[in-house]
């Protein structure tokens, strides 16, 4: 048995992505978070911030991916396009700063790390409903941020 080609990876994650299953953003950081690093690392050149916009790329991407079209390019190139425009709007923000970067949130445990819900509640010492609440409005932020 031969492992799966691009075509079929990509169709696989964006599948995922657009049922809004969060293994998804776990596959699609496993298969292209390198790449996607790269092109902002080249963009920022500077690690730290890198990092969080690798992450904030996936949100995006996550949070947008009703307005990839496959007939004008492929998930990979719009998936590059997407870091590129992230990593753009940071560069030109005027000097607006994002939260601080050493802060972990439930958001990028859950999304980034894959940590459950309960372990996240147990690590904060909030209960699972709080620590849910605490998403939703995270969710909320990066969804206005966009």
């Amino acid at each position: 048995m031969h492992p799966p080609d691009r075509k079929e990876e990509e169709d696989k994650i964006e599948a995922l992505l657009r049922q809004r299953h969060l293994s998804g953003v776990v596959l699609l950081f496993d298969t292209y978070g390198a790449a996607i690093y790269g092109v902002i690392i080249r963009l920022v050149d500077d690690k730290i911030i890198a990092e969080k916009l690798l992450s904030d790329t996936l949100i995006s991407i996550y949070i947008r991916i009703g307005d990839y079209k496959p007939e004008f390019s492929t998930f990979f190139t719009w998936v590059i396009k997407v870091a590129r425009s992230t990593a753009k709007d940071y560069i030109f923000a005027d000097g607006k700063s994002n939260k601080d970067h050493c802060h972990e949130s439930v958001f990028d445990l859950v999304i980034n790390q894959g940590v459950s819900i309960e372990a996240i509640a147990k690590l904060f010492s909030m209960t699972n409903t709080a620590c849910k609440i605490e998403l939703r409005k995270e969710i909320k932020i990066k969804t206005k941020q966009l």
